[in-house]
């Protein structure tokens, strides 16, 4: 749910540059006099810089890309002078009704398709609050989604429509700024955040009526599905890996009988755990049988055939779970399936990416979740939960790590799937009847049929698989006919699923770029260095901090301060973050809070900062997911950054 107050929407991420040189740097007008927090306007389709505030003054730049990010450094008689940094020489003079201003950072995406219906965008905020309070809502929204669909006009209700196709926001991109927000209540007492966007993508002009009609035809001659088997193979599993493989085998038989043999490959990842225990265990991770769409079945089963068991005991309950899904997630070859699964099988818990024997250290289950989202892969955890789990580990630690994992794909759908008594026959009833269904759906795509997922309940793989099949259609088909996100200036619709308010519609990210991830993640260094150092004194961390805030500045704004109450007013963090409507661990850290906490209390705040650092690291790393806004510098590139990333 989103939560913030309006004086904190007012305010503004700054982001952080190198200071241009020379006498003629400039610095960008700040908003509410707050500094460093500079104002900022986002360019509408057509819109053009001229080198003075005048209709007639000549071009500088025409054609500019939409939402392209400028800074403000003066405002006269409707035209604003912009430049592309907060500081240095203005670009030149914008018109005002060319623009949007845009106080915050903080934008809306669409959350995964999936469960949750289209997303209505309304003209106005007392339409839709009317709506989300009647009873009758429902059917009221059931009518507006099916008139939509049948291209029936709304009677100018709506401004906008999310396409009935998925966008992909790396080849179309769209930005849905937050603009304002009011509370709403459904009518039953759920809550819902109402928000005014605007909506502009990269092509299409802003409009007044909302797109109609029916989906583009479900042209899936070319969808492929990968599926990955991330199994423990440590002494207990056996009868499980020989279920897996009898299921793989039997979907080979079906789909040659279909002749659908080059629509769904298989991949198989066995882990274990570290070796200093004992050699013998073999490996850590082992690729049994990368993704290849052109493999031969027969290599395929005879490389599965190959998984077995290690016949010695590893350190401890917990196996490596997280190196055996690093492995999954990042080294094998996804790039030529449209749905992507993977199928985590194990008895045991997953050790901590902070252990000292961790094969990846800092990847854990928010790492590994983001990096899964990233790459449009969905995780089924498999949690046999045998007595010998129950006597040896601790499985409720296990079912929060594997629920975290269960998250990816739908993130309205919770794949977590425990095994009572980790009975081998239900598993292999299981993963027969998943296996099955993923089969069903490629039937029916071969008919250009999109795949029907059942009403989704938690503990259904079958279904839930198909619903991920179904989501990944959906993302294929906007991805191969260009679907792009509406276009419009100004809309208001809610955060929830208007049919089912437990569905997640939206969700709230900030836009930051390379320079303030790389700022936050050596901030946060600092302050887990400076922890871990008080490890034996815990009441000496703030001293360390104060000494570290007295001569330390994360950006040209900011400058380090020692005297502190609390990490808020310490300078050691960057001041995006005191501008951002979020309940941050990190701000609000005082001494006393730090100590009552106890030793228990600070490992936890310790590893949480430990697996952000890693995940801003991964961020990073991964090119293909970050958005020019019209800068072009590779340090002013933005990453849709989910609240819940932030410390």
């Amino acid at each position: 749910m989103l939560r913030f107050p309006l004086r904190l929407l007012a305010l503004a991420c700054a982001l952080v540059v190198t200071l241009a040189d020379g006498a003629a740097a400039r610095e960008a007008l700040t908003q509410d006099g707050v500094p460093g927090l500079h104002r900022r306007a986002l360019t509408l389709p057509g819109a053009a810089l001229r080198d003075r505030p005048m209709a007639d003054a000549a071009v500088v730049a025409a054609g500019l890309p939409a939402f392209t990010v400028y800074y403000v450094f003066a405002e006269r008689d409707g035209w604003l002078e912009v430049g592309p940094r907060p500081t240095g020489a203005p670009a030149g003079w914008l018109k005002a009704d060319q623009a949007e201003a845009w106080k915050s950072m903080l934008v809306m995406e669409y959350a995964p398709a999936g469960r949750r219906g289209r997303v209505p965008f309304f003209q106005d905020r007392d339409a839709l609050a009317g709506l989300v309070a009647d009873p009758a809502r429902p059917g009221r929204v059931e009518t507006l989604r099916r008139d939509i669909g049948a291209g029936r006009p709304d009677g100018g209700l709506l401004a906008a429509v999310e396409p009935a196709a998925v966008v992909d926001r790396r080849t179309r991109p769209y930005l849905m700024p937050i603009l304002d927000w009011t509370w709403g209540e459904f009518a039953g007492g759920a809550e819902a955040t109402l928000v005014q966007v605007g909506g502009l993508n990269a092509t299409a002009a802003p409009q007044a009526a909302p797109p109609q009609g029916t989906p583009p035809a479900a042209d899936l001659a070319d969808f492929r599905i990968g599926m990955v088997f991330v199994i423990d193979t440590t002494l207990s599993m056996g009868p499980y890996i020989d279920r897996t493989y009898a299921a793989v085998e039997a979907i080979y038989r079906d789909l040659e009988r279909s002749g659908a043999l080059d629509r769904v490959a298989f991949g198989m990842v066995g882990y274990r755990d570290h070796l200093g225990h004992d050699p013998a265990i073999g490996y850590v991770t082992k690729v049994y049988q990368d993704l290849s769409p052109d493999a031969p079945p027969q290599a395929i089963l005879k490389n599965l055939r190959e998984v077995r068991p290690v016949t010695v005991s590893t350190d401890g309950w917990d196996e490596d779970a997280f190196a055996g899904l690093n492995v999954a997630i990042n080294d094998l070859n996804w790039d030529p399936f449209d749905a992507r699964i993977v199928v985590l099988i194990s008895d045991a818990g997953a050790r901590a990416a902070t252990d000292p024997h961790a094969a990846v250290p800092g990847a854990d289950e928010r790492v590994l979740a983001d990096a899964a989202h990233r790459r449009g892969i969905s995780i089924f955890p498999i949690h046999l939960r045998t007595p010998e789990a129950a006597r040896l580990g601790d499985p409720a630690a296990a079912e929060r790590v594997y629920r975290a994992l269960g998250r990816t794909g739908d993130s309205n759908s919770d794949k977590y799937l425990g095994i009572p008594s980790g009975s081998v026959e239900t598993f292999g009833a299981t993963i027969s009847s998943a296996v099955s269904q993923v089969h069903r759906a490629i039937e029916e795509a071969s008919h250009g049929r999109l795949a029907a997922p059942p009403p989704a309940t938690e503990g259904d793989m079958a279904g839930l698989m198909v619903n991920e099949v179904f989501r990944a259609q959906l993302e294929y088909i906007g991805r191969t006919t260009g679907t792009q996100a509406p276009a419009f200036y100004r809309a208001w619709t809610a955060d929830r699923d208007l049919a089912d308010p437990r569905l997640e519609a939206l969700r709230v990210s900030v836009f930051l770029n390379r320079t303030q991830i790389s700022a936050l993640a050596r901030s946060l260094r600092a302050i887990v260095d400076r922890a871990r150092a008080a490890d034996l004194d815990p009441a000496s961390f703030f001293d360390t901090l104060q000494g570290l805030a007295a001569t330390m500045a994360t950006d040209a704004n900011r400058a380090g301060r020692g005297g502190f109450a609390d990490l808020a007013s310490s300078g050691l963090l960057p001041g995006f973050l005191e501008s951002l409507p979020y309940h941050s661990k990190v701000l609000t850290l005082t001494r006393d809070l730090w100590l009552d906490w106890g030793l228990t209390g600070q490992q936890e705040f310790i590893l949480e900062l430990d697996s952000k650092i890693a995940l801003y690291d991964a961020l990073d790393r991964d090119t293909a997911n970050w958005v020019d806004l019209g800068a072009g510098e590779p340090g002013l590139a933005v990453y849709p950054l989910p609240l819940e990333h932030l410390p």
